[in-house]
């Protein structure tokens, strides 16, 4: 692995896990009010991914990246559940963790990759679906800067991914998808600011 390599390599795991324990401390601030759903999905999506890329694209290095991600994202999981009321989920959640759920059955069961690296790409942006509404109606449920960096560290691991490239364009989708929908919150909620400065301001006001 070259110098550059390394470099977005270790941004990418360093934007990751600061993103993680800034919306962490949120949580304990009640700054934020996350949707419980969409982090269950994505908590097992990134699981689910962590596991499925190295399969499908052999790299180690990038496939920890991943792992970290998941690690992070299911301690953030835990401690958001904890403190939930319990509500039924809506029609889209109950289908993306629907989705999840077949995309472990065919990686732990029948070992089939690809197919669950697919499932995971469609049921990603789905998970957000709450999460965009929520921070429509009201940007200060997801004030936290962890957007940002989460953006920033997607933009990492996909320049990580070009420059290494072995083995197709199946490759990029998840990643490609990661960005967009990290980069369509801090938008949202970054709404009046050329630079999206607004989304690294935590609590209330």
């Amino acid at each position: 692995m070259g110098l550059l390599s390394q470099i977005l390599l270790v941004s990418a795991a360093a934007c990751y896990i600061a993103g993680y324990a800034s919306y962490w401390l949120g949580l304990r601030a009640r700054s934020v009010q996350p949707n419980r759903w969409s982090w269950l999905i994505w908590s097992a999506a990134t699981g689910i991914e962590a596991s499925t890329y190295q399969a499908v694209n052999g790299d180690v290095a990038q496939a920890a990246v991943f792992a970290i991600s998941a690690a992070c994202c299911i301690v953030v999981t835990v401690s958001i559940w904890a403190r939930s009321i319990w509500t039924a989920p809506s029609l889209t959640e109950m289908t993306c963790v629907a989705a999840s759920i077949l995309a472990l059955i065919l990686w732990g069961f029948f070992q089939m990759a690809f197919w669950a690296h697919v499932l995971i790409v469609a049921a990603v942006p789905i998970g957000f679906i709450p999460t965009w509404i929520g921070a429509l109606r009201d940007r200060r449920h997801e004030a936290s800067p962890a957007w940002g960096l989460w953006t920033l560290g997607d933009l990492a691991t996909l320049i990580l991914i070009l420059t290494t490239l072995r083995s197709g364009i199946h490759e990029l989708p998840y990643i490609v998808v990661e960005l967009a929908c990290h980069a369509g919150v801090w938008f949202i909620i970054g709404v009046g600011s050329i630079a999206s400065i607004r989304s690294f301001r935590t609590g209330r006001s």
